[in-house]
């Protein structure tokens, strides 16, 4: 059965030239890293203002979080700013259970229009309970995987804009140590071109520099404050750099807080182990990351940090949190979790 045709990147771009958005996307495809890269100019163009596109911007991953969170970010409104990005990523992993079928359905019913709508998901095609009915509503996005030689024809293009000499040898390295990513791609030419190298760009000066250009995830994050890693702090400098709102970054650590209380109120009232994780919604896959988590924060710790998630919380609300990341209340939460 062949693909129904929906329109492509270039369709997407010629809309973005001219500033025009739609009220709610649905990407298709393979290429994240070219997603990202659009999503990144959209959120631009939608919310000028840095600091209010953090603020105003909720991501979501449906292979790790329930639907019910996107939607109430997609359904609710802000006092802070009159337009918000609502990015939903893996859509194709979500649950089609009855329940979420419905929450599905009551968003697209009843997106406000001053929210805007970007779904993603890895399949050419979309879920099979988004109805033709929504899909009319949905301006549907093909992002086909790029070949080698497209992906090297890009990177030429791009370094000659810039003025960069490379050898090909060099180009051929840094496509793979990039992973063919698009958005990754982007990174590490910007990488060469600030670091105000001159002449020919070697295959030595590429693997100097291009060792590591991987998107960092909200996810790291949360694994290195809990194992209580010294990444942490970098980590949480590079999610404020990108835009990641506070609050996204904080209802990660509370949920995690939460999680961690609840197990030991269910392991401390007779729940074995297993069935204490089971009760604090903890899947067999992420069992020994989430036992090191119970390492590093002990029950007496974890009722330490209780007020300090409260200031953190008010001062989120009440919009107080500086745009200085050290003054930030958030920043503040995170340096005493890890005893910094």
């Amino acid at each position: 059965m062949a693909f129904k045709k929906y329109p492509t990147v270039k369709e997407l771009q010629k809309d973005l030239k001219q500033k025009k958005m739609h009220h709610s996307y649905l990407m298709l495809g393979e290429e994240e890293g070219e997603k990202d890269k659009y999503i990144g100019f959209m959120g631009k163009i939608l919310i000028p203002d840095e600091e209010e596109r953090r603020t105003a911007t909720g991501r979501f991953h449906l292979e790790s979080e329930p639907l019910l969170d996107a939607a109430d970010f997609a359904l609710s409104s802000s006092m802070f700013s009159s337009k918000r990005m609502c990015i939903i990523r893996n859509l194709d992993q979500m649950k089609s259970t009855k329940a979420n079928r419905e929450i599905f359905t009551e968003m697209m019913k009843n997106l406000p229009e001053s929210t805007t709508l970007i779904m993603t998901t890895e399949k050419n095609r979309p879920p099979d309970f988004i109805t033709s009915k929504m899909q009319e509503k949905l301006f549907i996005v093909q992002f086909w995987r790029h070949f080698d030689a497209d992906i090297f024809r890009y990177l030429q293009g791009t370094l000659q804009k810039k003025g960069i000499n490379m050898e090909e040898k060099a180009i051929n390295i840094l496509i793979t140590r990039t992973g063919r990513d698009i958005k990754k791609i982007d990174e590490a030419v910007d990488m060469i071109y600030y670091s105000g190298l001159e002449g020919t760009i070697t295959t030595q000066t590429v693997e100097d520099y291009i060792t590591d250009v991987k998107d960092i995830t909200i996810y790291e994050f949360i694994d290195a404050l809990f194992m209580k890693k010294n990444t942490t702090l970098p980590l949480f400098k590079k999610l404020h750099e990108d835009g990641v709102p506070e609050g996204r970054i904080f209802y990660e650590i509370n949920k995690t807080v939460d999680q961690l209380e609840k197990y030991y109120f269910l392991a401390g009232s007779g729940s074995s182990i297993d069935e204490a994780l089971k009760g604090c919604g903890i899947l067999p896959r992420n069992r020994d990351k989430f036992l090191s988590f119970s390492r590093s924060y002990p029950e007496v710790e974890i009722k330490r940090l209780f007020p300090l998630l409260g200031k953190a919380e008010i001062d989120r609300r009440g919009n107080t949190s500086s745009k200085k990341l050290i003054s930030s209340s958030l920043f503040e939460l995170v340096s005493r979790m890890t005893g910094r």
